[in-house]
């Protein structure tokens, strides 16, 4: 397991590290058209960032405003080893701080396992996003 700690990141200081990490994950990794990559909740939402002890960006997830968890991104030779499953505690840690009680993600149809572990339920049918099959996934504390 690699060496990494998670931080709260924003968009304003942390852009280029969330961006390259976005790139070579969704546009390279899994062919999303780089178009889809940024849209308007990139300035307002939260961010938490991976990183390795040397400082090097490994992973990063975003929340936006409106509780969707979104852009949750893990390089290919640091998945499973704990780094979403880390960013996914810190997000659901900020939702809570920011009183958002009900979270919802879009997961690809290989992750719903590690969602249903922070208590996500499936809620609605498969359809396709950026050509890759997702299921729409809510969580609610209270």
């Amino acid at each position: 397991m690699p060496d990494f700690s998670t931080r709260t990141a924003n968009w304003n200081d942390d852009k280029a590290a969330l961006m390259q990490i976005r790139r070579v994950v969704f546009v390279e990794g899994q062919n999303v058209p780089a178009s889809l990559e940024s849209d308007d909740y990139d300035n307002d939402s939260w961010y938490v960032l991976a990183e390795l002890t040397n400082g090097t960006p490994i992973g990063c997830a975003r929340l936006q405003p409106n509780g969707k968890v979104t852009r949750i991104a893990v390089l290919d030779e640091f998945r499973r080893q704990g780094i979403a499953g880390q960013m996914l505690r810190d997000i659901i840690t900020l939702a809570e701080s920011n009183n958002m009680n009900t979270l919802y993600l879009h997961a690809q149809i290989s992750a719903i396992g590690l969602y249903e572990q922070f208590d996500f339920v499936q809620s609605g049918d498969q359809f396709e996003e950026a050509g890759i099959q997702h299921v729409k996934m809510t969580r609610s504390s209270a």
